[in-house]
């Protein structure tokens, strides 16, 4: 009795009769959830008449996988066997992880941009994040095929062999047991099927390619884009025409005028390749567009930049910003009247610059205060009674935020924050009418970490491709650190060691360039990366794990897959800025904080506030905590400038690399291939204590605009010598972003709009385009050039409908994007837009798609990839 029951409690299905309704629930479930995500994107008509033809390939797994696993008699049978076990496990595996990863995030997994992930160890991290739900789901799939088993197998055994009896009427085909068919066709059975089949084959050879084609992709056949390889060949070097030639006209061009080059788009001969009186014979890293061919050519020979590229070579290509039809410079604009006053009575010294790029930074939460949407939704989750709680913990959560960008929350009470007698880390101590530049309308150049990070340091737009394969190409601009460098080059050996005097003035004293963060740099190729930059040091994971390290062993745990918590490298970061005090050097200190991002963690010795009940809203909750523990981080850098007292001779930029979407915004969850607005609006500050506050309005700047707001910053407070200003005067209208001290010009005199165009994490599937004169935002599917680099694209569409749907939305009218239009077809969406907002949006999205072909184009050109 007792063994009895053990075998009825132990019960383990045989392994042939579980593996089949393992592999067919796997893929059903799947697949019902892929339908479910895009049910509302295609017409009810249509999904009706064509629903029948999403399943060819679901139809094709049941008889094939039937047909596969049927037993262990015979080799051949054996081999079937195995092979269907295989596609099973694999199967079951990627359908955990698809259901799993919609779970986590409200979207689902695109195995053609998974596979940039798949060839990087590190990357992998990432997708195993959520191994909890999906082992949950797994386990779950799991026991519902243990449930149907052996039913399934034998239901879809009998079918098929009835369906065999019907259609085959040969004895000799069918087995010995069989009855013999009857000599008179049935036609009551073969006539529904022969109307079945035309109906099928009819929708089917009827059905548009997009959308259905991508609806009807199943598991296993959809994992074959996880593993294609990047092209190997050679592809045609190609010269994209700027889409509005009545712009750039020989009429409308401009004249050089001192460090100004002049703009002659259009021109064949390019002032790209013409080395300034400044530029070394051998320009050092970071300045190879100014090679010569001799110079290129040995650079490669000897293990430089570019791979395949060399195989692939015909004319290096390289960016011009005389040339560049898109650029629009407001140098010629004059300076900021509060910022100029200050400039002329020299009381502005910048000796120092520290970046603080802040991970998964929206601007709504820096600082959080009323007036946004996720302040609303935090706030009306809660009753009468509750929110005036949850009002004066929002008010209190980003103290350091408020304080430098002047921008106060209230509390319960209404009346404005004060943080003078807060026990913080950290209190301004400067007047309010001081602190520098806080901008409003920022937005990131990528939702990638590590494209955004290009862009800040070194003023340059990212590749529309997966993952950082810019750190295999030369970045076609010289980079920060590159620039500083080049300054010290200029100086002596004798005036470098003079720097060391205290009389001697800071405009003549060398800089040091660092890179610090506390995760690792393995991710992605950061640590190519970081060399490509030009830094002169750097402080990641691994060095402080390296025993030889200064603070070595680590005193804190790992909170995530990159690394550790900030407090990690408190001290190095506290060694780097009283050393640039005391040693008289001049320091660039770029620093990327890691705690807020996914999965949110955070030390135990932080204290935890619940601004949901506890067990609602988790994810959102967990992030909110770590933006109080950024916030009162950076608080913690900027009590080291002034405890070290250089702090009112340093510029901090205050910078985020991207937002993050959560499902209270828009149902889908984090920035992977998902293009909410609220993934892209950062905070953006340069705070110095000398510079009157000012807000600027400068809707749809980027992360490329920081570099030359530094270097204008260096020149107009006078902080370089005579030589290193005219290299930054001349370097400065190389670049493509404006600087922040002058006017931002959303539309020149020639009618030409500033566009704004940003990668969306991977990088390869969608981008996001808008323009700085109206408040339009469309997104377009772009094909994966790290998959495929061809660009074959038709006059009608921009080249990679099917797996995307475009996406329109009116950011003045619905600011947090909760009524987009999305369609599968351009023309759909244009004919959406006209209906809804009229004639003028109507124009500007036929406009925007035709800057995004030829924007894709022009990067691949200027990067020579």
């Amino acid at each position: 009795m007792k063994m009895a029951s053990v075998r009825s409690f132990a019960y383990i299905p045989p392994p042939i009769p579980f593996y089949y309704p393992l592999l067919i629930i796997s893929c059903l479930a799947s697949k019902f959830l892929h339908l479910a995500l895009h049910w509302r994107s295609v017409s009810p008509v249509y999904s009706v008449v064509y629903l029948p033809t999403f399943f060819f390939q679901d139809a094709l797994v049941i008889i094939l996988g039937r047909a596969l696993l049927r037993g262990f008699d015979g080799f051949v049978q054996q081999i079937c066997c195995i092979s269907g076990c295989s596609i099973t496990i694999v199967t079951w595996g990627a359908s955990a992880i698809q259901i799993g990863f919609f779970l986590e995030t409200g979207s689902q997994v695109e195995w053609g941009a998974s596979s940039s992930f798949l060839r990087d160890p590190a990357a992998t991290k990432i997708l195993f994040s959520g191994t909890k739900t999906v082992c949950m789901v797994g386990a779950i799939l799991s026991v519902v095929s243990v449930l149907a088993t052996p039913y399934l197998h034998t239901i879809a055994g009998n079918v098929l062999q009835s369906a065999c009896r019907v259609i085959i009427k040969s004895r000799g085909v069918l087995p010995p047991y069989t009855k013999s068919p009857s000599k008179c066709p049935n036609y009551r059975v073969l006539l529904p099927i022969i109307i079945l089949g035309l109906y099928l084959l009819c929708a089917r050879l009827t059905r548009p390619d997009v959308p259905y084609n991508h609806l009807s992709s199943t598991l296993p056949f959809s994992l074959s884009s996880a593993f294609q390889k990047p092209s190997e060949h050679c592809h045609p070097r190609q010269h994209p025409q700027y889409p509005f030639p009545q712009f750039i006209s020989p009429d409308k061009w401009l004249a050089p005028s001192g460090y100004f080059p002049g703009w002659a788009p259009g021109r064949h001969s390019s002032s790209a390749s013409t080395r300034p009186e400044w530029m070394p014979d051998d320009p050092p890293p970071g300045f190879e567009r100014w090679f010569t061919d001799a110079q290129r050519q040995e650079r490669y020979d000897i293990g430089g930049k570019g791979g395949r590229q060399r195989e692939c070579m015909r004319k290096h290509e390289l960016y011009d910003a005389m040339t560049d039809p898109a650029k629009i410079s407001n140098l010629r604009e004059p300076v900021h009247p509060r910022l100029k006053g200050v400039f002329d009575q020299g009381s502005v010294q910048i000796e120092h610059i520290v970046m603080l790029v802040l991970e998964s930074a929206r601007k709504d939460v820096f600082p959080m205060k009323e007036g946004s949407f996720l302040y609303d939704t935090i706030v009306n989750y809660h009753d009468d009674q509750g929110r005036q709680a949850v009002i004066d913990k929002l008010s209190r959560m980003t103290p350091t935020a408020q304080m430098v960008t002047r921008e106060y929350a209230t509390n319960s009470s209404g009346k404005r924050m004060t943080f003078g007698n807060d026990t913080i880390e950290w209190v301004d101590k400067i007047p309010l009418s001081m602190g520098g530049i806080n901008v409003k309308g920022a937005l990131t150049a990528s939702s990638l970490t590590l494209k955004s990070l290009l862009s800040l340091h070194c003023g340059v737009m990212p590749l529309p491709v997966d993952m950082l394969e810019e750190s295999l190409l030369e970045v076609y601009q010289p980079c920060l650190p590159h620039i500083l460098s080049l300054f010290n080059s200029k100086k002596t050996v004798e005036e470098q060691q003079s720097a060391y005097d205290e009389l001697r003035p800071v405009q003549e004293r060398p800089w040091k360039s660092v890179f610090i963060q506390s995760s690792t740099d393995d991710y992605d190729r950061q640590s190519d990366l970081i060399e490509q930059l030009g830094f002169d040091e750097k402080i990641v994971k691994e060095t402080i794990e390296d025993p030889s390290a200064t603070y070595y062993p680590p005193k804190t745990r790992e909170i995530n897959y990159f690394g550790y918590p900030q407090e990690e490298i408190d001290p190095y970061i506290k060694d780097l800025i009283f050393d640039a005090a005391e040693n008289k050097t001049r320091l660039f200190l770029s620093h990327m904080t890691l705690t807020s991002h996914h999965p949110w963690n955070f030390p135990k010795t932080f204290e935890r506030e619940n601004y949901f009940d506890w067990w609602s809203h988790r994810d959102l909750n967990a992030f909110l905590n770590t933006v109080r523990y950024m916030d009162s981080w950076v608080g913690r850098v900027l009590g080291y400038l002034e405890e070290a007292g250089i702090a009112d001779r340093s510029l901090v930029v205050v910078v985020g690399d991207h937002g993050q979407a959560f499902d209270e915004d828009d149902g889908l969850q984090g920035t992977f291939e998902n293009s909410h607005i609220s993934n892209f609006r950062i905070p953006l500050v340069f705070r110095h204590p000398h510079l009157p506050y000012i807000d600027i309005e400068a809707n749809l700047t980027t992360g490329m605009s920081v570099l030359p707001t530094v270097l204008d910053l260096l020149i107009e407070s006078a902080s370089l010598n005579e030589a290193d200003t005219k290299i930054a005067k001349s370097l400065i209208h190389e670049y493509q972003g404006q600087s922040l001290l002058r006017p931002f010009i959303s539309r020149d005199q020639t009618g030409r709009r500033v566009w704004n165009l940003a990668t969306i994490n991977a990088g390869g599937s969608i981008l996001a385009i808008m323009s700085a004169d109206l408040p339009y935002r469309l997104v377009v599917p772009i094909i994966n050039k790290s998959q495929d680099h061809r660009n074959q694209q038709s006059d009608n569409e921009t080249g990679g409908e099917g797996s995307f749907e475009y996406r329109f939305t009116h950011t003045q009218a619905d600011p947090n994007e909760q009524q987009a239009l999305e369609r599968w077809k351009f023309a759909d969406l244009r004919q959406a837009v006209r209906d809804e907002y009229g004639d003028e949006a109507g124009e500007w999205i036929e406009e925007a798609r035709r800057m995004v072909r030829w924007w894709i184009a022009e990067q691949m050109r200027i990067w020579n990839y």
